[in-house]
């Protein structure tokens, strides 16, 4: 009887809690009061799925990846045969690499707990967030293959008379694709990008300090981004997981704005640069080769 009654009075406390929270946000009343500030919001909306539609187009670079990566592990087992020596992805800008990567919770939750723990607290977060008026779906995965481009650099001690690393910071952008044409050759028009993940480590070994943040976007070809889930973990402490749906956008509080504005789009348009590097430089590159096989049978004809 007793153990019947600290479960109810659990469930009471559990229950009280919910309801004791404040509500996150009123979207009616933000449009009321501040329709300049939502104004911003949807032109910020539409600049960013402009920036999904540019980095739409590098599904191509999936499989050559993907080639690359089953060539690297036959070259290991062949070390004779250089056939598996020759990659498809040569050239990257400096201080990046590239690499294909397959869609799972075990691979992109990795660095905030345990894979079941991390997924339960989003869940929470979304059923939670859907009880204030937000209407977010669940977080699905689906297996999808994907390309990473990550780009590093160092840190160096700022008060060491010798260049002293002590840590690095890193950012990546993940793009999934599904295919969506069972072509022969590989086209942009053949995929369609379906799940953007982006991820910032500053991780200063010296000092014990790391942060890791993710940013989840399961729906890129919409401009509603109330979907989209942050994660942040500092050390080992307990993740956080934020739905961008339940920010404020208010004059004290614009932070979806700056969310948008003063981050993500500007991440999105700098990515969109490396890759058009890496796929300028992979198209560059079979271009030369090209052009050696046909100087090669120019020369055959000379005599």
């Amino acid at each position: 009887m007793k153990k019947l009654i600290t479960i109810v009075l659990l469930i009471l406390v559990g229950q009280l809690y919910i309801w004791a929270q404040p509500k996150l946000i009123d979207r009616e009343e933000e449009k009321k009061e501040y329709p300049d500030l939502q104004q911003t919001e949807a032109i910020l909306d539409k600049n960013i799925l402009d920036a999904y539609k540019r980095l739409s187009i590098f599904g191509p670079l999936v499989n050559l990846a993907k080639n690359d990566r089953e060539k690297y592990f036959k070259q290991k087992e062949n070390p004779l045969d250089f056939n598996y020596s020759l990659k498809n992805i040569v050239y990257t800008p400096r201080n990046t690499y590239i690499r294909y990567v397959k869609e799972s919770p075990e691979f992109l939750l990795v660095g905030f707990g345990t894979t079941q723990e991390t997924l339960a607290k989003i869940k929470e977060r979304i059923d939670y967030v859907n009880g204030q008026g937000v209407k977010v779906p669940q977080l699905q995965f689906k297996a999808r293959d994907g390309i990473e481009l990550t780009q590093f650099e160092f840190i160096y001690a700022e008060d060491s008379p010798s260049r002293e690393v002590v840590g690095s910071r890193r950012k990546s952008l993940t793009l999934f694709y599904e295919r969506i044409n069972q072509g022969t050759i590989d086209t942009p028009q053949d995929f369609k990008l379906t799940m953007v993940v982006s991820r910032i480590i500053r991780h200063h070994i010296k000092d014990g300090i790391k942060d890791v943040e993710l940013v989840i976007d399961p729906d890129p070809n919409t401009e509603n981004m109330d979907d989209v889930i942050i994660l942040h973990r500092y050390n080992q402490k307990p993740t956080n997981v934020i739905v961008l749906g339940s920010l404020h956008n208010t004059p004290n509080f614009p932070h979806r704005v700056e969310f948008k504005r003063d981050f993500y789009l500007q991440l999105l348009d700098h990515f969109n640069i490396l890759y058009r590097m890496v796929d300028g430089f992979a198209q560059k590159d079979g271009n030369q080769y090209n052009q050696k096989v046909i100087d090669l049978l120019k020369k055959a004809m000379e005599y």
